[in-house]
């Protein structure tokens, strides 16, 4: 993790980093990664799958495929280490994300979009309307609903109805179908007891993470160069790699 694709320079990293800390919501520092990846869409436009493909693809040209995560078995809570490649993930992403599906049951029929990071976002921070016992993935169904369709009466779903159980959860099961990347899970078997698991991914932290040490790191490397040769951090950024180490061992040695 110690250098970046040649399409994506250290400033523009720096410049995202910034842009999320001054943003540190959820929707802030997405959108600081995605513009980073030169995404030019909206997010409230973009389904949870086709935000993590994209991050996906930006954690490859930043850092590689590779990636290591630590999770806790819910059994034993023993440590594991998961090494798994970023590239066999982003192969799930289907080549399109449907703008709204509909689908009939219970005697009801839905019209519905994908949930957005825009929606996990508003769900994140706004207080609970209705029933308190909610699940947040009700919640978060009800926010894609556009449409309810109940023996041949239609509803505007704005953010308040709620469909039958059935048709919630062909509703939910649709949507995975449609976005398999929305939420990423890995199989995990634990080494110490043998029990086998799901551990999910939150990308969009895992990234941050290491965007923010990269740039940390950046900034300390900038801080000694700049006191021992007077240069400005653009004039550092611009060395290549192996050259501002260099004058890193130089200046630390001196």
């Amino acid at each position: 993790m110690d250098r970046l694709d040649g399409s994506i320079g250290e400033d523009r990293l720096l410049d995202a980093w910034d842009s999320g800390r001054e943003d540190a919501s959820l929707a802030g520092r997405v959108g600081a990664l995605l513009a980073l990846a030169g995404s030019h869409e909206g997010i409230a436009t973009l389904p949870l799958g086709a935000a993590n493909a994209t991050l996906l693809d930006l954690r490859i040209a930043l850092f590689g495929p590779h990636l290591v995560c630590l999770v806790d078995c819910p059994v034993c809570s023993a440590t594991l280490e998961l090494e798994f490649s970023a590239a066999d993930i982003r192969s799930a992403a289907p080549a399109e994300f449907p703008d709204e599906l509909t689908i009939a049951a219970a005697g009801e029929r839905a019209r519905f979009r994908l949930p957005t990071w825009e929606d996990i976002a508003a769900l994140a921070f706004a207080p609970v309307a209705g029933d308190a016992d909610e699940s947040p993935g009700d919640r978060l169904l009800r926010r894609c609903l556009i449409e309810l369709e109940h023996e041949g009466e239609r509803e505007i779903a704005v953010n308040g109805a709620a469909p039958a159980a059935e048709l919630a959860a062909a509703i939910a099961a649709t949507m995975e179908d449609a976005d398999p990347l929305a939420e990423l899970r890995l199989a995990v078997t634990c080494s110490d007891c043998n029990q086998s698991f799901e551990a999910r991914l939150d990308l969009s932290e895992f990234l941050w993470t290491e965007v923010d040490a990269r740039a940390r790191a950046l900034l300390e490397e900038v801080h000694v160069l700049a006191l021992a040769y007077g240069w400005h951090e653009a004039d550092i950024l611009a060395l290549t790699p192996g050259r501002r180490q260099a004058y890193l061992e130089i200046a630390i040695n001196a």
